[in-house]
């Protein structure tokens, strides 16, 4: 709740419905998923994010502000989990099917990568926003007990896809749509463009199919074009 570039973001309003409770409502809609855990802070500016997440079904962890791997981690440990599909709070029109594609994968995998995912590696394999992580818990814990690295505790995932961590974890990295694709498109909630052009979409699509996926989302991401470039300018990125 305390973002500083759009405070509150995750309990904003899309079609009348938290975005929260949107991306929780598409997470329990992947069939591989057998809990959904929101690990948000121990923070009192929290407590609305938590019983946002308990009302739409999702178990909560509250941990660090400042320690966002170990909150991670020790969502991971409360579930008993054995293998971890990372969403952040950002992507809160993530299609399952590319969810349920990315954890496909991965067990498939699973013999030789502790990690795959779409958007950490050196192409986008979709535009920002639709970003999944799925990685083995026991890994995590492992980072978790062994870093050194503050970057590590702010960006949970990040010692799996460093260039000097290849060998030890072997990431795979999965491309849905063509690069270019990617880069037209910024579907990821930080700013207030972002929030204007989240909610645009989920209003025009929703009714039509409430779990729309990625490729309608894209469509009309460009169809809005000046909101779009909007959004990409932001980020200092073409238009």
């Amino acid at each position: 709740m305390t973002s500083s570039r759009l405070p509150g973001k995750v309990l904003m309003l899309a079609g009348g419905r938290p975005l929260l409770g949107i991306l929780i409502e598409r997470l329990h809609s992947v069939a591989a998923i057998d809990e959904v855990v929101v690990a948000t802070t121990v923070n009192g500016t929290d407590d609305d994010v938590a019983a946002v997440a308990t009302s739409s079904g999702a178990t909560v962890f509250r941990g660090s502000e400042h320690d966002v791997l170990g909150r991670v981690a020790g969502a991971l440990a409360m579930a008993k989990a054995e293998i971890a599909v990372e969403i952040t709070g950002d992507c809160p029109l993530i299609d399952p099917a590319i969810v349920g594609a990315c954890i496909d994968e991965f067990h498939a995998s699973v013999a030789t990568s502790a990690y795959v995912a779409n958007t950490t590696g050196p192409e986008l394999g979709v535009p920002p926003g639709l970003d999944v992580q799925v990685f083995r818990a026991e890994a995590l814990h492992q980072i978790e007990r062994e870093t050194a690295n503050p970057d590590d505790r702010e960006h949970v995932s990040m010692p799996f896809y460093r260039p000097e961590n290849a060998s030890r974890w072997r990431p795979r990295f999965l491309s849905f749509f063509p690069a270019d694709l990617c880069r037209r498109v910024w579907i990821s909630l930080d700013y207030e463009a972002d929030y204007r052009l989240i909610k645009q979409a989920y209003e025009a699509l929703v009714d039509t199919a409430p779990l729309f996926g990625a490729r309608p989302l894209i469509d009309y991401c460009l169809r809005q074009s000046a909101l779009t470039a909007e959004c990409l300018r932001l980020r200092g990125l073409p238009a």
